[in-house]
């Protein structure tokens, strides 16, 4: 048993290379896992978001209870991106259902998504009247 492991940029071209390695001469595929390379980035946006939302509803709760929403005292985050994702179609890549296609299997990775959870403190400011 031989086994490669590959990298691929282009997603698009999964479908393609899947059929290409079937072609010629291997009887299966065990899997094709996606993961996303720019998790920083995303996580950040999220995190900015999430921020964002926090502070949009402490100051409704501040207005609600009279007051105004003051300094940030504590912001803490948890939280993380969807694990890589197995294709759950690559059963057929094993059965030669590919070999019989006039065209290479669609392969999509589906989407990603980030969940984050910002927990906040701010100073409440009491309005003066």
């Amino acid at each position: 048993m031989h086994r490669i492991r590959m990298r691929v940029r282009e997603v698009d071209l999964a479908g393609a290379i899947a059929e290409c390695v079937l072609d010629n001469g291997a009887d299966r595929i065990e899997s094709v896992m996606f993961s996303v390379s720019n998790l920083d980035r995303s996580r950040e946006e999220a995190l900015m978001q999430a921020v964002g939302q926090a502070r949009s509803d402490a100051a409704a709760i501040a207005k609600a209870a009279g007051g105004e929403l003051g300094r940030p005292i504590e912001l803490t985050t948890q939280g993380t991106a969807t694990p890589p994702r197995t294709y759950s179609g690559y059963a057929e890549l094993r059965s030669g259902v590919v070999q019989s296609s006039s065209s290479p299997p669609s392969i999509t990775p589906g989407p990603t998504t980030i969940t984050v959870t910002v927990l906040g403190r701010w100073a409440f400011t009491a309005v003066k009247q």
